[in-house]
């Protein structure tokens, strides 16, 4: 986990010590070193804050460089292949032996396009190319790691949260109304284009951005598109051999990956006991620097953590950490989880993230493996049981990754032209009933997958100090996972319960943990409702006062009750400017 800030002024010399102090709000993210340099005589700044991961971190204190010295580079992520392009590009520099100067070689040696097909990984960057006075930004196609954009005729910034930007420019940004009102739209709190602040946006996940200095211009080009995953080639391999054939493929794939993906620091993996993250912590016990695996167990809620002992022939239990929270202690946690974040909460399971999260940072562990994106891709979700798949329609009918009522902007990446575009790639080999189920995972993932899940990991990581990974969401496994035949996911027709959901990934894991070990999904609960019973009498009369206000128009159930316990912590406390009421129009 490391931090990128980026600093154009568009008119004048930039403030040195100023970027310098901003750079330094990146600091959580990057604490063992800073990188910087000026260019473009004191109009460009490039900062790049490392967590120590990979390698070496280079002597000094300027970026690291292309070996001709022409191109600069701030990286935010991992390369798991860097190894293997180091040995296929013999004359690639890395006296460090760490990614970074592997990419920065990389840009020494291909165009941006190039080099961008030659990575695996995660990874968002910003390298400077001084002969041609232009800056190129790009982040992964799967949407792992984020950088935030601000843009106007002063300057241009881009920075790995947005902060850096709101204390370079010292002001207070205005919320942005449309993100709230559409919360009350979604499953989730969406952050896709744009953030909850006006005038600060993402850059789109597997796009290329230049900016020319000369002409103080921004572009932008696809350089992966994962409707372009879509394959019916694959497809029509993985129903062909069938789907025990498809299972140990798949097995062996995720064995791989998950190789391919283990530092060579102190790591972790969370374990719940339910399928996704059980089976990756499995594949990944027998690294010697694997220190811990974390169970989360919300008292009460969690019966899958409730039955961890029962892997007991599985794991070394020694290794094992149970994190056992209650409601008043998701309550009392909230202040300190929210400072942290900085945003009203994505989801209702922050809680509990950040305190594996810290436990790790405490433990000086480095690296945590999570298993987020599996219920998406693989179909796991248990509502997908009760969708009408045959029902006609053009429309995404997941509650996953659909928004109520919304209008596609240009402001806004509309979740059904996601959906819609993904159909009809589906539909030109597959039937359309299958290709609606098809496109509703692929949305899903795309869309909460990308824009609640990730985005929320990528916060609280870097606030920790850790970085987290993710075999699920490795460019390979999602390929692989969106050319399955729909009944290796979704199998309505199953006898069992438990099987028509997430079947092919619940098939590897019965093969070798046995089906007594297969509980009924869980998912980290926490207590978000449960909370507002520790609120003091004045907060509660509040609260009650908000609630009343909304039922006068709509019904007051559990989800919309915990959107509006959401706000009302946020602003409670941040001490923003939000008027709650205005949200829920």
């Amino acid at each position: 986990m490391c931090g990128i800030l980026v600093i154009f002024s568009k008119k004048k010399k930039i403030n040195k010590k100023k970027s310098i102090q901003c750079l330094h709000e990146l600091h959580n993210r990057g604490p063992d070193k800073k990188l910087f340099n000026f260019f473009d005589n004191q109009k460009l700044f490039i900062g790049n804050s490392i967590l120590k991961i990979t390698g070496n971190i280079k002597k000094g204190n300027d970026l690291y460089s292309s070996i001709n010295k022409k191109i600069h580079l701030s990286f935010n992520g991992e390369i798991y292949n860097y190894e293997i392009l180091k040995k296929k590009f013999s004359n690639i520099k890395n006296p460090n032996k760490n990614d970074t100067e592997i990419l920065a070689s990389l840009h020494n040696r291909f165009n941006i396009e190039k080099v961008l097909k030659h990575i695996d990984g995660m990874f968002a960057f910003a390298s400077y190319h001084k002969n041609q006075k232009k800056i190129f930004f790009a982040t992964d196609p799967q949407g792992e790691k984020r950088l935030y954009k601000y843009d106007d005729e002063n300057y241009l910034i881009i920075s790995s949260t947005p902060e850096p930007i709101k204390k370079f420019l010292d002001k207070n940004f205005n919320l942005n109304s449309t993100i709230f009102e559409n919360y009350f739209k979604t499953r989730h709190f969406l952050h896709l284009k744009n953030s909850i602040y006006e005038n600060i946006s993402f850059l789109n996940p597997g796009e290329i951005y230049t900016y020319d200095l000369k002409k103080n211009n921004l572009s932008s080009k696809k350089f992966d598109d994962p409707i372009n995953w879509i394959n019916k080639k694959h497809y029509n391999y993985f129903k062909t051999i069938g789907f025990q054939k498809s299972s140990y493929f798949l097995k062996k794939k995720l064995i791989q990956t998950s190789k391919l993906m283990i530092p060579k620091t102190n790591f972790g993996t969370i374990c719940s006991g339910g399928v996704d993250s059980t089976l990756i912590s499995y594949f990944l016990k027998k690294n010697k620097l694997n220190k811990f695996f974390i169970c989360l167990n919300n008292t009460g809620k969690d019966p899958v953590a409730d039955k961890i002992s029962k892997f007991q022939n599985f794991f070394d239990f020694k290794n094992f950490k149970l994190i056992k929270i209650n409601a008043k202690e998701y309550f009392l946690s909230l202040k300190r989880t929210y400072r942290s974040f900085k945003l009203p909460f994505l989801t209702h399971d922050i809680v509990g993230r950040f305190k594996i999260f810290e436990f790790f940072r405490n433990k000086n562990v480095r690296v945590c493996f999570s298993s987020d994106g599996a219920d998406e891709i693989f179909g796991g979700y248990s509502l997908y049981k009760k969708i009408n798949w045959n029902k006609f329609t053009k429309i995404n009918p997941s509650p996953y990754s659909s928004i109520k009522k919304m209008k596609t902007s240009s402001n806004e990446i509309s979740p059904n032209i996601i959906w819609s575009n993904a159909y009809k790639r589906y539909n030109k080999f597959l039937n359309p009933k299958e290709s609606r189920m098809q496109a509703s995972l692929f949305t899903d993932y795309f869309v909460q997958g990308v824009g609640v899940h990730n985005i929320s990991n990528d916060i609280l990581g870097g606030e920790c100090s850790i970085e987290i990974r993710n075999v699920y969401l490795n460019k390979n496994i999602i390929k692989l996972a969106l050319n399955l035949p729909i009944k290796y996911k979704i199998n309505l027709k199953s006898k069992s319960s438990e099987l028509k959901t997430k079947h092919i990934l619940k098939n590897v894991f019965i093969n070798i943990f046995g089906d007594k070990l297969l509980f009924k999904k869980q998912g980290f609960s926490g207590f978000p409702n449960e909370s507002k019973k520790y609120l003091v009498k004045k907060d509660k009369k509040s609260f009650f006062r908000l609630t009343e206000k909304y039922k006068k128009r709509f019904s007051l159930d559990r989800a919309a009750e915990w959107k509006l316990l959401n706000l009302f912590y946020y602003k409670k406390f941040f001490k923003k400017k939000l008027i709650i009421e205005d949200t829920f129009h």
